[in-house]
Formats: structure tokens, sequence, C-alpha cells
């Protein structure tokens, strides 16, 4: 299963990232500042001179008319694009992918929950399942790290998932790693050890948490394997 691209990716180099939602690049020797969709830190995915493929949305009305989608950092692609995370469960629950979230019939996306929105619910023959979906692009060796900085909306969910769990349906933190390299994920309990407190407490009340690889190619993303989740109770691993 692939998410393809809406547009055939070009290759440029970075140069930096500013005020959040930009990169600083060169396409074809030439400067060019991008879109970038990551609201993260961005924390092991920039490397000066990084090969980095961008998105041309054809359209000149745009302020910003490229997109930045993926960099290659240490030899691995990395999609940088967060919000490609729901994007390729959508199309995989679409397909029938990701037998791991069990048996269902319909799939909502964006359904209020509270006073937040969680990513998908599925429902079934006799079951209710709340998922949320986490990208995780931090590799530290054979780890793959969430959150790559403190992440109060991370927590937030994790409580809200453990109470659609004491309310009697299902719930999964689904994180998705979409980049090569690394083998295990883990939480970052360094990083923002008040997550990893809630996200204890959410896995002790009974919330499910799994992993799935999803590989960078230059005409899309491709769902991969599997990932073993460990240290989420106890301190983590590495």
């Amino acid at each position: 299963m692939t998410l393809p691209y809406e547009a055939p990716l070009q290759t440029g180099r970075f140069v930096a990232r500013r005020k959040r939602f930009f990169c600083d690049l060169l396409l074809d020797d030439a400067p060019l500042t991008a879109h970038l969709a990551n609201t993260g830190s961005m924390r092991g995915c920039t490397a000066p001179d990084a090969p980095v493929r961008v998105r041309d949305s054809g359209d000149p009305k745009r302020k910003l008319r490229f997109s930045a989608e993926q960099i290659q950092v240490d030899g691995d692609w990395i999609v940088v694009n967060t919000a490609r995370a729901n994007q390729v469960v959508a199309r995989a629950l679409a397909a029938g992918a990701l037998p791991e979230l069990g048996p269902y019939d319909t799939v909502e996306r964006e359904v209020r929950l509270g006073a937040s929105r969680v990513d998908f619910r599925l429902r079934g023959p006799g079951r209710v399942v709340w998922v949320e979906v986490k990208s995780v692009t931090l590799r530290e060796g054979e780890w793959l790290r969430f959150p790559d900085a403190v992440s109060a909306r991370a927590a937030k969910h994790a409580r809200e998932l453990a109470e659609r769990v004491g309310e009697g349906e299902e719930a999964v933190l689904f994180f998705l790693v979409p980049r090569e390299g690394g083998r295990r994920v883990t939480v970052a309990r360094d990083l923002d050890p008040a997550y990893a407190e809630v996200l204890g407490q959410a896995v002790a009340a009974g919330v499910q948490v799994v992993a799935r690889r999803a590989l960078p190619r230059i005409d899309g993303i491709e769902l991969g394997e599997p990932l073993p989740v460990e240290g989420l109770a106890g301190s983590e691993g590495g």
C-alpha cells in the first residue's frame, strides 16, 4: 500500500529551517523558500546541505509554491511533512492493510472528543475504536523515540484515549514511523517526562500502542512493517 504524491518530487539541498513553517533550500542551485508542514522540533531531522525532496504545487498564486516533503540525514530518508502520517493511515485503513486494528466496518476521521479531535474512530461488530496517530521521526541508534520535544497536546490525547477505555470502548495510540533506520519504538522520557508518565498511565488503563514504519519513496510513501514498542511503563530503553 502506497500513498502517492500529487506531483513528482524534485531534489534540492537543505539550507535552514526558519519561522517554524519555512524551509530555505537550493533547487537547481537557485535559492528557494518552501513550506514546511511540521509542528515538531525536527530534532535529528536537519543537517547542512542535506538532500531534500520538495513538491511543486503548480499553483503560482500560493505564497510558497513548493512544499518540503522529505529530507535525508545520515543516509536515512525521513518524511518531514507531518500531515502525511494521517493520510498514510487513512489510506491503509481504506485498503484493510492494518489488521492490528482489528475488524471494522466504518472509518470516521477527525472526530470530536471533548475539546479535542481524535484522528479516527472505527466502528465494527460490537466495538468502537478510537485511534490517535503520532509521527515518530527522532532516531537515536536503533531506537525511534517520541516526542522530539515537550508536547502537552500529546499528553492530552493520551488522557482522552484512557477515558474512552474507561467508558468501555477501545483506544489505540498509533505510532507511524515515516523514515528509514531504527528498529524499536519507545517514549522519549528524557525529553518529555510528563508525557512519559501520562502515557504509562494510559497503557495501564488499557490503551493499546502499536507502531508501523512508512518508507519514503520518490513517488510516494509506502506502508512498511510493524515495529515493536517497548519501555512505555518503566524506564526507557537505549
